[in-house]
């Protein structure tokens, strides 16, 4: 029952939006049985997640789900490569998207990402985040550049980025991918805010081509290459897929890619459309698919969301996924695996910061830190006196000391690094913390 099932939903994914008896008369390979049943094994389908219907009885039209078009897709692309037929870039796949209308996220999965992570949560230009910012930059170079096939463990990548030490198993062209992938990210937090400025870098043609350069730095057979689109045939190893080869196509495609991502307003949906369009179109000669998990993180930092980083992606999964939109259009399978990486590296941000290292202006202040929290317990000041501080600091410093504050007034502990007496500790918390009545008996 369940492969006659498979075949029936296999005729409508070939014939979306056909009605009951084109599919009772045009479903192959399957038994006369099953044609006279055919209405059950539809229902079963349905059951399945396979299929969808709209209208009722004779009036009913069915189609495919995303899921059960992922499944054929999976099993197409796991046949021999030379046994599948070759397929060209599919534009009707970009032309049927209408920004803010369609969406290739679910609305489940939009839901979900904007719960773990709601818009407007994080403004990562405050310094409080500096050492976060710094950790995934490295993160992201080390994931993104393990796809490529960098074999450099996280700890060497630590030393080698965030301390200009590389291993002596480091290849210069593995050196040189996670630099440019350490310098591209770099740039896009160096050029983006929440709330957005007018300067900010964009999704437009010259920023993603941009940033194509810093990744491609050194790694093309040809300087001139880094940042302009492909004007030569390209093919993609392990796919029947054959991406387009008119270099004035490639440019009005690439343009059209641009121009309808800067129009979603969703930010998730805005981030992995271009992950997937661009790696689909392959716009340059190389480093498509680094530059698409990249560029990806710029409309999530300009609305306060936080960058991912690809952690924790199984590599097979990723590949598998991105050969079912070369050759069938199929995102369903990515999308799990960007839900997967944003929800990782979400995860992964908040350990951080419950684990945070010391920010550094609480190393740079320290002394007059601790004097500032002596001074308001010991004598009630209200006022913290700024000598020797850079005024660019004044605010966080003061934010700081008051953090402290309420820290001692949850817990006499917190001020026992600053020397201060128990006594005094005690006299000034029971002077701050609110009185409460007691009760009339």
């Amino acid at each position: 029952m369940q492969r006659e099932t498979f075949r029936v939903a296999e005729f409508v994914a070939r014939n979306p939006g056909c009605n009951t008896s084109a599919i009772q008369t045009g479903a192959e390979n399957i038994s006369a049985t099953a044609r006279q049943a055919y209405t059950r094994y539809l229902n079963v389908a349905r059951e399945n997640g396979w299929l969808t219907r709209t209208g009722l009885t004779k009036g009913a039209r069915y189609f495919p789900t995303q899921e059960f078009l992922h499944h054929t897709s999976i099993a197409r692309i796991y046949e021999p490569v030379e046994a599948r037929p070759k397929v060209g870039y599919n534009q009707e796949f970009l032309e049927a998207y209408v920004p803010n209308k369609t969406f290739m996220l679910s609305e489940a999965q939009r839901k979900s990402l904007a719960d773990a992570c709601p818009p407007g949560s994080y403004n990562l230009r405050d310094e409080r985040f500096t050492q976060d910012l710094r950790r995934f930059m490295t993160d992201i170079a080390h994931n993104s550049a393990s796809f490529e096939g960098v074999n450099v463990r996280y700890a060497d990548t630590i030393s080698f980025l965030e301390e200009n030490i590389a291993s002596q198993d480091m290849s210069p062209k593995e050196a040189a991918i996670l630099r440019n992938h350490y310098n591209a990210i770099r740039f896009i937090i160096n050029n983006t805010h929440f709330p957005p400025d007018p300067r900010d870098i964009d999704l437009s043609e010259y920023d993603v081509r941009n940033i194509h350069a810093y990744l491609s730095d050194g790694l093309l057979k040809d300087r001139r290459l880094q940042g302009r689109l492909r004007y030569e045939p390209k093919t993609i190893y392990g796919s029947s897929y054959i991406p387009p080869e008119n270099p004035d196509y490639i440019q009005n495609i690439f343009a059209q890619i641009m121009r309808t991502a800067r129009q979603i307003d969703d930010p998730f949906e805005k981030a992995f459309f271009v992950s997937v369009h661009l790696p689909y179109l392959q716009p340059f000669d190389d480093c498509n698919k680094r530059t698409a998990r990249v560029v990806c993180n710029i409309p999530l930092l300009t609305a306060g969301v936080l960058p991912i980083s690809w952690s924790e992606v199984n590599q097979r999964d990723y590949a598998d996924s991105l050969i079912c939109v070369y050759e069938c259009t199929s995102t369903y399978g990515m999308a799990q695996v960007f839900e997967q990486t944003c929800r990782r590296s979400f995860e992964r941000f908040e350990v951080s910061q419950k684990n945070r290292e010391p920010a550094r202006i609480e190393i740079t202040y320290a002394k007059q830190i601790a004097e500032a929290v002596r001074n308001r317990v010991l004598y009630g000041s209200s006022e913290t006196f700024h000598r020797g501080i850079e005024p660019v600091h004044f605010a966080q410093f003061e934010s700081i000391v008051n953090e402290i504050l309420e820290a001692i007034k949850e817990n006499e502990m917190v001020a026992s690094p600053y020397g201060l007496a128990r006594d005094a500790v005690e006299r000034w918390r029971n002077e701050a913390l609110p009185r409460q009545d007691t009760p009339v008996p």
